[in-house]
């Protein structure tokens, strides 16, 4: 740490997971049940132990969290420490649940790859349910997620992670759900005006630009004119 940083930034040279652990929900103990009733009338007294009480409880907490670290489906603040151990390469923007996922997943790397196992690990990683369907004769099992529209996220992740767990004598195809015609009967135009095309296959509104959105922003052609469409549809101020 020395030379790294500059003097000050952190606590007696504290790292992000130790940084993440000193902000864990503080606990407080309550020490004037522990000391004649008299003592806490005293305002210097009350005030000492309510600061000691509040800095034994954090101590508690963090002692309870410390704990909690060794266990990979309850590890928060220290799952850096099992991901470099499993030699787990992780995105930036997994969250804790797709990284404790991935570790438990890893660690439970010789056990029976059934497809409740595949669904269950596909939906932790993901947070998307999924179902498994075999085909035995083909040698392959088809992944589904038919808990949302779309491609759900960490997919990658789960890829990598199917990649090295299955049997490698095992092919395997994942698809998505999409809304379909059937699903918008019923709908109107004017329905669906605040959908992309794109949006409405995956039953999401994404912001996009229009005419309208785009003179509301007030630019001139001069400081459109070197732009291509693609980069004038990127315009946040003009997305709606």
């Amino acid at each position: 740490m020395q030379g790294e940083i500059l003097y000050g930034e952190k606590m007696y040279g504290q790292d992000e997971a130790e940084k993440k652990a000193f902000e864990l929900p503080v606990r407080f103990v309550d020490l004037t049940k522990y000391v004649p009733p008299y003592l806490p009338e005293f305002e210097e007294m009350a005030a000492i132990y309510e600061a000691q009480g509040y800095e034994i409880g954090r101590a508690h907490a963090l002692m309870d969290s410390l704990m909690e670290q060794g266990i990979p489906s309850l590890a928060t603040w220290d799952l850096e420490h099992w991901e470099k151990l499993l030699a787990l390469e992780i995105s930036e923007e997994a969250t804790d649940e797709a990284r404790r996922a991935l570790i438990m997943a890893r660690l439970s790397g010789t056990e029976m790859l059934t497809p409740a196992r595949i669904a269950q690990i596909a939906q932790s990683v993901t947070g998307t349910e999924a179902m498994v369907e075999e085909t035995a004769a083909e040698y392959k099992f088809t992944v589904i997620f038919v808990g949302g529209y779309g491609i759900p996220n960490h997919i990658k992740l789960f890829r990598r992670l199917l990649d090295e767990l299955k049997p490698a004598h095992l092919a395997y195809e994942i698809t998505y759900r999409y809304v379909i015609w059937d699903e918008l009967a019923g709908k109107i135009w004017n329905d669906l005006t605040a959908y992309t095309w794109d949006g409405l296959r995956i039953n999401q509104k994404i912001p996009y630009v229009s005419w309208d959105s785009l003179a509301a922003v007030q630019p001139s052609w001069r400081s459109l004119k070197q732009n291509s469409w693609n980069t004038v549809t990127q315009i946040k101020e003009a997305k709606n």
